[in-house]
């Protein structure tokens, strides 16, 4: 992973790329936030707002010719999204060879994470956490525009509340799809807490930097109360995920 980040060669893995989108989300709120307090840093930002712009448009290719298409497929309007949702080709391509397979050996990738009772059949530590920042961002993005595009604070709670629910329901359909995993009661826990903890972080990160709604003694207090709010938000998600898939929750 990352072993050529600035080059348009090759192929990655959705892995790799969304990590790649959440690392240029952290450098472009950190080019901004320097921005804000003066002015003059702004020919010092220039070499790396122009290697964030290198590194994100390199990893986009590749990860566009993961699934054999044109690297200038990512300019097209919302093509980001099939980036990080879209399954790449299963063997070689004119690409290069598929990124899941070193030579003829299965690339196991180091577990970031595990949980102690087990995963879901089929699922990693690494590919839950991928699936899980994917759909992290887009919830991010979409607290974003609504904070800006809508006027009245009120509304604007109701709708991130639904935004958060509606993403974490989601999150579990197309993840899981017909796994049936609502009776891995610890493992559903964890992953509503990790889910929670991760959204909270971004929504707190955008609030500080752009709309400077936090101090800093403020951070900690509302990181706490942010992911418990999320929490009982992701309770409604997975009451309607188990609802539709009319599984019972078997508690260990």
């Amino acid at each position: 992973m990352f072993k050529n980040p600035f080059s348009f060669r090759g192929r990655i893995r959705r892995t790799e790329y969304g990590l790649s989108t959440l690392i240029l989300l952290f450098v472009f709120i950190f080019i901004a936030a320097l921005s804000d307090i003066n002015e003059d840093f702004a020919l010092f930002l220039l070499p790396i707002t122009i290697g964030a712009y290198w590194f994100g448009l390199a990893q986009g290719a590749k990860r566009a010719h993961d699934m054999n298409l044109s690297g200038w497929m990512q300019l097209v309007p919302f093509f980001g999204l099939a980036l990080l949702f879209g399954n790449g080709n299963a063997h070689e391509n004119k690409y290069g060879p598929d990124p899941k397979v070193e030579g003829n050996q299965v690339v196991i990738p180091q577990e970031p994470f595990t949980f102690s009772d087990g995963l879901p059949e089929g699922k990693t530590g690494l590919s839950v956490l991928n699936e899980m920042l994917c759909f992290i961002l887009l919830v991010t993005m979409l607290f974003a525009m609504i904070s800006y595009a809508v006027p009245f604070k009120g509304f604007v709670y109701l709708l991130d509340a639904v935004i958060i629910i509606a993403g974490y329901f989601l999150l579990l359909e197309f993840t899981h799809k017909d796994a049936h995993i609502p009776h891995m009661s610890k493992y559903l826990l964890r992953h509503r807490w990790l889910f929670s903890g991760l959204l909270s972080i971004c929504i707190i990160t955008f609030e500080y930097y752009f709309e400077n709604r936090f101090l800093e003694a403020e951070v900690i207090l509302s990181f706490i109360v942010y992911t418990g709010a999320i929490f009982l938000m992701t309770l409604v998600a997975l009451l309607i995920y188990r609802e539709r898939h009319k599984t019972v929750m078997v508690y260990e």
